[in-house]
């Protein structure tokens, strides 16, 4: 399997933009092939090694994923705090009622554990980045030892 480069403008190309839920900053379409010519130049690296670059696209993306996931999740605690804190019911603040404070104490223990899963998802694509096979399959079987 190769990879080629085929401009949006070329014959026989259409896109369709996708709704799609929350990632509202990517554009994400479908494209359909109508009969398509492409001229040979149009291959991306080499020939029948397409296979192996999107392989490390993956691994990229999944990295990155890993780290916002973690960053959002973060946030979502941070927010939550923040909710429970100022929100007045049953006469006093959320944070206050019994329900809820036995969790709160764990809170910042939940935040710190968020952060350096971030700051290993964070080590690692860095690493992989860096085209350092042995240190990202170390430390990635360090992070996975970790978590």
């Amino acid at each position: 399997m190769s990879l080629i480069l085929v401009p949006n403008t070329t014959p026989g190309v259409t896109c369709r933009k996708l709704d799609l839920l929350g990632c509202y900053c990517t554009g994400t379409y479908e494209v359909t092939f109508d009969n398509v010519r492409v001229p040979v130049e149009n291959i991306i690296g080499e020939v029948n090694k397409g296979f192996y670059s999107i392989m490390d696209t993956f691994q990229n993306e999944r990295i990155c994923i890993g780290g916002i996931c973690a960053g959002e999740s973060a946030k979502a605690i941070e927010l939550t705090v923040d909710y429970v804190k100022t929100r007045r019911a049953f006469g006093g603040s959320l944070w206050d009622q019994q329900a809820v404070r036995p969790e709160g104490p764990r809170v910042p223990g939940v935040l710190a554990q968020g952060e350096r899963a971030g700051g290993a998802e964070l080590h690692l694509g860095l690493r992989h980045h860096q085209r350092d096979p042995a240190g990202f399959d170390r430390d990635l079987a360090g992070a996975g030892a970790r978590h």
